[in-house]
């Protein structure tokens, strides 16, 4: 589990890869968070603002690291796409490199 100084305070793997006409946005570890944008920033930024959402009311899942996540299969690397880190910080997301 990747946790942040506060036990509530989560880092969550953003998998951004390229889809047609633009890049998609997604986190294995949260089910249903994606999102989406014309540039790698734009991606990041729309899937920050998705994951506040998306947790807003719920509980934050667990949190696996990248060799965790790409042991499991849940990402299949193709040596393309973007991986990136966001932490979630008690209904705010904020990312990070």
């Amino acid at each position: 589990m990747v946790q942040l100084q506060n036990e509530r305070d989560m880092k969550y793997l953003l998998v951004i890869e390229e889809a047609k006409g633009n890049l998609s946005a997604y986190f294995p570890d949260v089910p249903g968070c994606v999102a989406v944008g014309d540039s790698v920033e734009e991606a990041r930024a729309n899937a920050k603002e998705a994951l506040e959402f998306h947790l807003e009311d719920d509980e934050a899942p667990a949190s696996r690291s990248l060799r965790q996540i790409l042991e499991s299969g849940d990402v299949v690397s193709t040596g393309e796409e973007v991986f990136a880190w966001v932490d979630y910080e008690h209904g705010k997301a904020l990312a990070t490199a």
